[in-house]
């Protein structure tokens, strides 16, 4: 009965942390995986949306006119036998001349996507700038994933099999472009701590930890919002 967004820096483990805390509440989440998948099974290629995606995606205006006017349920629940682009109404051929980028309407689509999953409830939402999009709102959580850029280095140097300033590079081309990202769009600061209930330093916790603390946070939240609902 909530919905967790989770801002997380590069190397930080929150995408994991994320995917841990859906799996224990019983939760769906929701990445930059979806929209991916979606994206393709639009014809819009993989290489147009990794030139935008959090650094800008945009879906054709056909795909998302065709997107929000779909069925929440069924495009968030297919069932097994339906693809992506049939639950997504994409299943049509789309002409070649509306399969042009368009920045404004990837993010209607986009703030409207996170506000239907707010009405889903049960999610947990990964970067897309949730956190500003679903501020305010009842029974939402917003989490911040943070670590010291060092333990980051290393996390990525393991995990990319990168030296220490590739590592570093990469940690901080991304952080930037999020950040751009961010104020470009909301005009705000993605670090702001006003924008999150918590910040959690995974330099100072294991992931079971964080999960934990997290899961312990919105089982709270949803007590004390129904507690304020018996008493409304």
């Amino acid at each position: 009965m909530a919905v967790i967004t989770v801002s997380r820096e590069l190397g930080s483990n929150g995408k994991a942390i994320a995917a841990q805390v859906a799996e224990e509440l019983g939760y769906v989440c929701f990445d930059k995986t979806l929209i991916l998948e979606l994206s393709r099974q639009a014809e819009v290629s993989e290489l147009e949306v990794s030139r935008y995606d959090e650094k800008l995606v945009n879906p054709i205006r056909q795909w998302l006119k065709e997107m929000i006017v779909q069925p929440w349920d069924t495009l968030v629940n297919p069932p097994v036998s339906m693809s992506f682009a049939d639950a997504a109404g994409l299943s049509l051929l789309i002409p070649d001349e509306e399969n042009a980028l368009d920045s404004a309407a990837y993010h209607e689509f986009l703030e409207r996507l996170l506000i239907r999953l707010w009405r889903r409830d049960n999610v947990v939402i990964v970067g897309r700038g949730a956190q500003r999009v679903l501020a305010g709102r009842t029974r939402t959580l917003h989490v911040r994933i943070v670590a010291s850029e060092e333990l980051r280095s290393d996390r990525i140097m393991k995990r990319e099999n990168l030296d220490r300033n590739d590592s570093m590079t990469l940690i901080r081309r991304t952080d930037n472009a999020r950040a751009k990202y961010f104020s470009r769009r909301y005009h705000m600061d993605w670090a702001d701590p006003t924008l999150y209930n918590m910040t959690i330093n995974t330099g100072m916790t294991r992931e079971e930890e964080t999960c934990r603390i997290i899961c312990d946070a919105t089982r709270r939240m949803i007590a004390s919002a129904r507690h304020h609902e018996e008493e409304s």
